[in-house]
């Protein structure tokens, strides 16, 4: 029988206060996740939050615009606990924002994917519940079809406005986000709805308790060395959960920052690179073949701990084309929609091993079974389980299938592959079509 677990953290240079003062071994309190904006601003009130191109937030301006968002959230259209709140944008500050004010307010997000034609985003908002969308002209346009509320990220909150949210001035300057504590957010309630893409069939939505997401940040904190800093540049997409928890919560937990970047184009993507100096960023291998095809000049990557791969798998020979070019270390992991980001990842203390989707993550265990549910050994081939807190509560009203996808303990993939004798994960077959297969 193999498996492919990580209990504990590894050595690392910098393990945040709450793990080691409560003695936590898979989460951090729910409380630190949804007040983490108020937390920022009270321990380092001008320390660097988010930024894109033309804007900074500092911690406090951050905690302003949450504060202020969730204010015209709750006073406007009355969103409170268990609410359920659409995001229509694309990569932006507002969509971070939105989605701390959303949980303050002991409500649940759900990431749409600007790219759906407007059939495919009203399948979402009428699957989910949203009582509210917040994005653009495009939004307003099919929350009025279906008579939503919907407020526009324009709007002055998202800048931390008192006098437009109604927020009292000095609440908005101390980002005064309403306290986890009175609202009672617990750690079994939703905090996410993310749809799958599947490759039959209706997408289904994922329900991520606040549980899920705060496991998950935990493993990845605790599952790569990020050094004294993380300074993500945040390729992905923030509607998939691969941009918002390790491109965006992760390092604002670990006290780092994020520069959002709107949208990918190659000529310019390596002056971002060199102007905002990132330690690390997570892409797709697409994004990495076109870096470097489009490579035209030296470029000073030495602010770059490592890049993160997945979504898709990239090729040994890929890999080492880019690493060769750039002088940067990929690491690949592997994880299906259904488990919030990540299930196991090369790690950058010399242990990656090529070819494979690393090991399992501190928390989380990783099996091969057989069709009749026996565990295999190293070196067969079966499907892919996963057991661990970041596992999906379930499919949003979708009880049948998610009797078969979580069954006796484990989360059933319905990818194939296989572990070596070091826990090291290869795959065959990425046969569910989720977003985050390797």
């Amino acid at each position: 029988m193999q498996t492919s677990t990580t209990t504990s953290a590894p050595t690392r240079s910098y393990t945040p206060a709450w793990v080691a003062e409560a003695g936590v071994t898979s989460a951090f309190p729910v409380a630190d996740l949804v007040g983490l904006p108020a937390n920022r601003a009270g321990s380092d009130p001008y320390g660097p939050c988010l930024s894109w191109p033309g804007g900074r937030l500092d911690n406090t301006g951050f905690a302003s615009a949450v504060a202020a968002t969730a204010h015209a959230m709750r006073t406007q259209f009355r969103i409170g606990l268990g609410a359920v709140v659409g995001v229509l944008l694309g990569n932006g500050p507002e969509f971070i924002t939105t989605m701390f004010a959303t949980w303050s307010l002991g409500a649940v997000l759900t990431p749409i994917n600007p790219a759906l034609t407007n059939d495919e985003v009203g399948f979402q908002l009428d699957d989910s519940g949203v009582v509210l969308v917040i994005g653009d002209s495009r939004a307003e346009a099919v929350a009025d079809v279906r008579g939503l509320g919907f407020l526009s990220a324009a709007d002055e909150c998202f800048r931390g406005s008192a006098e437009q949210s109604g927020v009292e001035q000095g609440d908005a300057e101390l980002g005064g986000a309403e306290p986890i504590r009175d609202l009672n957010v617990r750690g079994s309630d939703g905090s996410l709805i993310v749809y799958t893409s599947g490759t039959s069939g209706l997408p289904k939505g994922c329900l991520l308790s606040h549980a899920n997401v705060s496991a998950m940040v935990w493993s990845i904190l605790n599952g790569v060395d990020f050094g004294d800093d993380a300074r993500s540049l945040l390729v992905m997409p923030l509607f998939s959960s691969r941009g918002l928890l390790a491109g965006t919560l992760s390092p604002l937990m670990f006290g780092g920052s994020v520069h959002v970047l709107p949208e990918f184009d190659p000529r310019t993507f390596w002056d971002v690179v060199e102007e905002v100096r990132p330690t690390y960023f997570s892409a797709v291998p697409a994004i990495y073949s076109a870096l470097e095809a489009t490579k035209r000049r030296t470029v000073d990557t030495s602010s770059l701990r490592f890049v993160l791969s997945g979504a898709a798998p990239m090729s040994v020979d890929a890999t080492t084309r880019f690493e060769s070019k750039f002088g940067v270390t990929v690491l690949e992991g592997y994880g299906p929609s259904e488990f919030s980001a990540a299930a196991t990842l090369n790690r950058n203390d010399g242990t990656r091993r090529l070819g494979t989707a690393g090991t399992a993550l501190p928390g989380i265990t990783v099996a091969i079974q057989d069709p009749a549910g026996r565990i295999l050994p190293a070196g067969e081939a079966g499907e892919v389980v996963i057991s661990a807190q970041t596992v999906m509560y379930g499919f949003l009203g979708r009880p049948g299938v998610t009797a078969e996808t979580l069954k006796d303990g484990w989360l059933h993939t319905g990818d194939l592959g296989f572990l070596d004798d070091d826990g090291f994960l290869t795959l065959v077959d990425c046969a569910t079509g989720t977003i985050n297969c390797r």
